[in-house]
């Protein structure tokens, strides 16, 4: 079977040296940076149209002083978390509509045989 690799995004960052300062922003130059991400990360083409990506790339765009990117570890936490989260809430809707439909079938004043 195939072995699944772990991308990263750390090979497409340098850091930037006292003194150095970052390129601008241009149409050019971020149409650049999302096709080589496109590229060297395997990512299907659409993408750049995701609504999750451009939300990344709004909030990236209002930093002033760099974006910190959380490690892997980090992610995995967060990502279990998220799933977790919503794995709580989909048990409390759920015993909240059982016990809906129970009442309804079996209503409080309902009386077994």
């Amino acid at each position: 079977t195939a072995q699944l690799q772990q991308t990263s995004v750390d090979s497409h960052f340098q850091p930037v040296l006292p003194g150095m300062k970052p390129q601008p922003y241009s149409d050019k130059l971020m149409k650049e940076a999302a096709i080589e991400w496109l590229i060297r990360t395997n990512q299907p083409l659409n993408a750049l149209e995701n609504p999750a990506f451009k939300r990344m790339t709004d909030i990236a765009a209002r930093a002033t002083h760099g974006i910190k990117l959380l490690s892997q570890k980090q992610t995995r936490v967060e990502i279990i978390e998220i799933f977790r989260e919503q794995m709580r809430r989909l048990r409390d809707r759920l015993n909240v509509d059982l016990r809906r439909t129970i009442l309804q079938v079996f209503p409080p004043d309902h009386q077994l045989l």
